[in-house]
């Protein structure tokens, strides 16, 4: 299984709305692809205003996961209105995501 961690973030034009971590994965497990082999889904909130932290668990590590989990991240902001204007960008290690504090949904 391969962990790919991501960080969402609202544009600059979105003021943060407080996104429900469990919506946001609702969506993820809607975008997602057989091909995204996509196992679990964990969201919480990030340490930005409105930022959300996400750990995706692919079944197997393939071609270039952290590639595929951007993907799947864009394809999920672009399906919903409410996500106009977001981002998502890998969890740098500068800002890692604290997996303790990360809860399935």
């Amino acid at each position: 299984m391969e962990l790919v961690l991501l960080r969402l973030r609202p544009g600059p034009d979105r003021p943060p709305d407080g996104l429900p971590p469990s919506v946001l994965v609702s969506l993820l497990r809607a975008a997602a692809l057989p091909s995204d082999q996509l196992e679990h889904v964990r969201a919480r909130p990030g340490p930005h205003p409105g930022s959300l932290d996400l750990a995706l668990f692919h079944r197997h590590a393939g071609p270039r996961p952290p590639e595929a989990s951007l993907r799947l991240a864009e394809r999920a902001l672009a399906a919903s209105p409410r996500l106009t204007g977001w981002t998502a960008e890998p969890a740098s290690p500068q800002s890692p995501v604290d997996l303790d504090t990360l809860h399935e949904r």
